[in-house]
């Protein structure tokens, strides 16, 4: 048998994502750049970790394009690299404030090259993408743990434009998603520890929409099992009984928290008990003079686990 289950939370970490920036760099070979530009989808708002981005070149004139080929050095996933559309994957764990860069290396028909350098922002911030949201900050100061309630409470620059705002997660259950202070509630249980994005996308009253991210860190559920107990000695109150005499015998154990019962057996004269740590035993009457007996007790945890002793 196993005792309930204890939670235990390990941390709690906010990670707010920053816009996604598009930063041209120079041509190569060409004396104007062949690249006439580069656009994002998702194009603004917060690009949060795992996101796929699909990039999409285009080039001053189709007939004179070669090839194309992008390379990631800083990080993420591409799903493919040639072409003027790929598609880069954030990393799923982003440090603070760091910038990735895709390169993007076009060729023309002639030989000339045109090289860009695509830079993805991406860190810890406590603005969304446009700065409409100012901030969130989360109820408790103690560590989340499986089926906790945790309340956002957002504020924004000008309360006066805004129109809406949405809260949605990846994980748990958002019992509050409409207003500026959204509910939600980590898993549980939860087999093991991991984060869970929250994402409040504020619409202001022009249409535009700010967006920011906060990353919960929820630790796995865990399970605290009974210890089995063991009999670290046996004490009898005479070790010579008469004929048709009684003793009284006692189990000292390594613990009663977790015990179940205490069981016994004789293979000569008569247990008054049969369960219990304390017991009295009855010699025959008609017994041969010198008689030994060997009375056994097992201790029976809540694990299941048995632990016998003897004593003769």
């Amino acid at each position: 048998m196993k005792r309930p289950k204890d939670w235990h939370v390990l941390s709690i970490g906010l990670l707010v994502l920053l816009p996604v920036l598009l930063a041209g760099c120079g041509a190569g070979g060409s004396n104007a750049p062949f690249v006439s530009g580069v656009t994002l989808s998702p194009s603004g708002g917060v690009v949060a970790p795992g996101t796929a981005v699909t990039l999409t070149a285009t080039v001053a004139d189709t007939t004179k394009f070669k090839s194309a080929s992008w390379t990631a050095p800083d990080g993420g996933t591409l799903e493919e690299s040639t072409g003027l559309k790929v598609v880069w994957t954030a990393p799923t764990s982003v440090p603070v404030n760091k910038d990735y860069h895709l390169n993007l290396k076009v060729t023309q028909t002639n030989g000339l090259v045109d090289n860009q350098i695509i830079t993805i922002k991406v860190g810890s911030g406590t603005g969304g993408t446009t700065g409409f949201i100012t901030g969130i900050s989360l109820s408790g100061t103690g560590a989340v743990q499986p089926g906790d309630t945790v309340t956002l409470t957002a504020t924004v620059s000008d309360s006066a434009l805004l129109k809406s705002a949405q809260w949605a997660a990846d994980g748990g259950t958002v019992t509050v998603p409409v207003g500026l202070k959204g509910v939600w509630v980590a898993p549980n249980p939860l087999n093991a520890a991991q984060d869970f994005h929250i994402t409040l996308n504020a619409t202001k009253t022009d249409g535009s929409v700010d967006s920011q991210v906060v990353t919960i860190h929820v630790a796995a559920s865990s399970a605290t099992t009974t210890t089995a107990v063991r009999i670290t000695s046996i004490t009898t109150s005479a070790a010579t009984v008469a004929l048709g005499g009684t003793a009284t015998l006692s189990v000292a154990l390594s613990d009663t928290a977790n015990l179940a019962y205490v069981g016994w057996t004789t293979d000569f004269g008569r247990l008054v008990q049969t369960v219990g740590t304390s017991v009295t035993w009855v010699a025959p009457v008609d017994a041969p003079l010198n008689s030994v007996a060997k009375i056994t007790a097992t201790a029976y945890s809540l694990t299941g686990e048995t632990s016998p002793a003897d004593v003769t």
